[in-house]
């Protein structure tokens, strides 16, 4: 597996990524108001648009294929983050957070998880900030992992390869 930042052209297959696992694992948990404001959020241009912008976003890829992604804004909030259900519970997930973490190792991050992912999240780490909310019918607990510098958390990406990008800069 390598983790590397996307570049605009890798985007298609990112949203591709998210839209996929959103619709096998979120979306049935969902409202049509909420599966329509993801599909929304996630499709290619605004999110070319939103990393041209100042959002990151990281991808995991095995062969040629994107199978997993972390797209972040602020430096240091997950906006997204999917694993194609496939390449679920591999550590795909736990690279692309801790590459994050890596390139903001001062400071925690946080992410607003969806019902069926708070699990994971606490395994990565993470802790409820607050009770579950919604918003424009997405459905959300805020949570937050504290930066390395707490007990128990690495400053070292996981074990995967990662390279700088090549093409278009995002």
């Amino acid at each position: 597996m390598i983790l590397r930042p996307a570049t605009f052209s890798d985007l298609e297959a990112a949203s591709s990524v998210a839209c996929t696992t959103f619709l096998a694992d979120v979306a049935p948990l969902y409202g049509a108001e909420g599966v329509q404001t993801f599909l929304a959020y996630a499709q290619t241009e605004e999110w070319r648009l939103r990393d041209s912008q100042g959002h990151k976003t990281w991808i995991a890829i095995e062969g040629d294929r994107v199978i997993g992604l972390a797209h972040v804004r602020n430096a240091n909030h997950l906006s997204m983050l999917f694993v194609l259900p496939a390449h679920q519970r591999a550590g795909v997930g736990r690279a692309l957070v801790d590459v994050v973490q890596h390139e903001n190792p001062n400071s925690g991050l946080t992410v607003h998880s969806s019902p069926n992912a708070v699990p994971a999240y606490h395994q990565l780490g993470f802790v409820a900030t607050g009770p579950e909310t919604v918003i424009s019918g997405i459905r959300f607990t805020p949570m937050r992992r504290e930066g390395p510098s707490q007990p128990n958390q690495s400053s070292q990406p996981a074990s995967a390869v990662v390279t700088a990008p090549s093409g278009q800069e995002p």
